[in-house]
């Protein structure tokens, strides 16, 4: 019995070190290192896009010197935080330089909410859709119908003529991996459940591009660029008399985003009509893409405006400045004046 119960003592015991050693294990996980919080960080900036990189390198480079050096003035000589020279510095910075992409996006989401989703998708992608639009078309007004045939026009257009791949996804750092049976058929379920409002755009883009990226491997398309998407394509000559498929690339990410707020958008109008032919179609498309030129016309004058007023913010109150809390001025000028008085300061005293 006492053997028993020391073999019974000591299992618990092992058993309950490598539990602790799971937990430390899965909490030494759980809280990244300061190099993969590195990564972390280079891999927002890789994947952000432009506004992104402007704004960290405005933030580190401009904005948040500034602002520390605005909060930390005089602090020498008062030992007090400079809070109204620092804040007003923060403001400054904050309107000088983020605005000069909010305001431009601040108009264009206005025009989305009067004039539809299509006014937050460019021209060049409208002009793509339009013939894909045209191919799918089957003269119904039903929503589902619409959305599901232009879809399938999509994957024809994109990938008609690539072969297929499949490969392993984890969509987070310590989800378990699983394959993907067929890189063709997740990129067209993404595009579906977007279009449907199943997913949102932002969750599964990057799970978009890592399955195109497999297709433009295997197939040898854009190598230079694997999130790439080549639409309106057409034979053309390479100038050695050969003829090799061509067409513009779009990023997959885009894609995602401006093919369900196309759909929302056209298939709101289509309700409307009890038939839908070629004439709607170029009518529509002209339409939307004559707003979007006028929302980026709205958008440039109404940034030239803004940057008329920013120089404004920062001329100094003669009234009250800042840059002297906590200092005694007055003393400090009629030192000034009789130091000249006097014939200035013999620095070799």
């Amino acid at each position: 019995m006492k053997v028993q119960t020391r073999y019974t003592s000591n299992y618990t015991s092992i058993a309950a070190n490598n539990q602790q050693n799971q937990t430390k294990q899965t909490k030494k996980q759980s809280n990244p290192s300061f190099g993969s919080g590195l990564a972390t960080f280079a891999s927002m900036l890789e994947t952000g896009g432009f506004l992104t990189e402007f704004l960290c390198v405005d933030f580190l480079g401009m904005a948040g010197p500034r602002t520390v050096q605005g909060y930390g003035r005089n602090y020498d000589k008062t030992g007090k935080i400079n809070y109204q020279a620092g804040t007003e510095e923060l403001i400054r910075e904050l309107l000088s330089g983020p605005a000069y992409f909010f305001v431009p996006l601040g108009i264009i989401a206005g025009a989305a909410k009067l004039n539809g989703k299509c006014a937050r998708v460019d021209n060049s992608v409208m002009d793509a859709f339009e013939p894909m639009m045209k191919k799918a078309n089957t003269g119904s007004n039903n929503a589902a119908a619409i959305k599901g045939n232009f879809i399938d026009s999509f994957m024809k257009e994109a990938f008609g003529d690539y072969k297929d791949t499949s490969l392993i996804f984890k969509k987070k750092k310590n989800d378990a991996p699983r394959t993907i049976g067929s890189a063709k058929n997740n990129i067209e379920k993404i595009i579906q459940d977007v279009a449907s409002g199943k997913q949102k755009p932002k969750a599964v883009f990057k799970e978009a591009e890592e399955c195109l990226t497999a297709l433009n491997k295997v197939n040898g398309k854009n190598l230079d660029n694997t999130n790439l998407v080549e639409l309106l394509k057409e034979a053309v000559e390479d100038g050695k008399g050969n003829k090799i498929i061509k067409g513009k690339t779009f990023p997959i990410k885009s894609l995602v985003y401006d093919i369900p707020n196309y759909l929302d958008d056209f298939t709101k109008k289509a309700k409307k009509e009890t038939t839908i032919g070629d004439k709607f179609i170029e009518a529509f498309h002209k339409t939307k893409k004559n707003i979007r030129n006028a929302s980026t016309i709205l958008a440039v004058a109404a940034l030239c405006a803004f940057l008329t007023i920013i120089p404004r913010l920062y001329q100094v109150d003669k009234s009250h400045n800042p840059a002297h809390n906590g200092l005694d001025i007055k003393n400090y000028k009629g030192k000034k004046e009789s130091e000249k008085a006097g014939g200035g300061v013999n620095e070799n005293k």
